[in-house]
């Protein structure tokens, strides 16, 4: 699928939400949340398995997606917390993983891997970033 101006919109109108201690913390593509940056070292990203190529797949699938992601990133030893992207109007939203101390380079091959189209990027003191796989 090619970047087009609604799949922009759409990854620009959503909440990119980590679980933090029992807290959700929200960021969203161009703004920074300091308390989100103190969770990595350096960088981190908001991932997923659901819903390859922009593609509406089952419960079921999605599932089965994410927890295939979830092993590959335990055995690679990477800390994650839960990471839901929420549609700003409501009607939709993503289970993943915040994957701490992930360069984005490795996250892109990951996300390739399993037919996703972009992750977002934070780095402490910048603002989150939507980046292309």
């Amino acid at each position: 699928m090619r970047k087009t101006r609604r799949l922009m919109e759409a990854f620009l109108d959503t909440d990119y939400a980590v679980r933090d201690g029992g807290v959700w913390r929200v960021v969203r593509i161009g703004e920074r949340h300091p308390r989100i940056e103190t969770l990595v070292k350096s960088t981190g990203v908001f991932i997923t398995g659901w819903n390859p190529f922009g593609k509406r797949a089952s419960a079921a699938a999605n599932d089965a997606r994410n927890r295939a992601m979830a092993r590959i990133l335990a055995a690679r030893g990477y800390a994650v917390l839960p990471h839901q992207g929420i549609g700003s109007d409501g009607t939709w939203a993503e289970d993943g993983f915040f994957v701490r101390d992930m360069r984005a380079k490795t996250a892109r091959n990951l996300a390739r891997a399993f037919g996703q189209l972009a992750i977002v990027a934070i780095a402490r003191g910048r603002k989150a970033e939507l980046v292309w796989v």
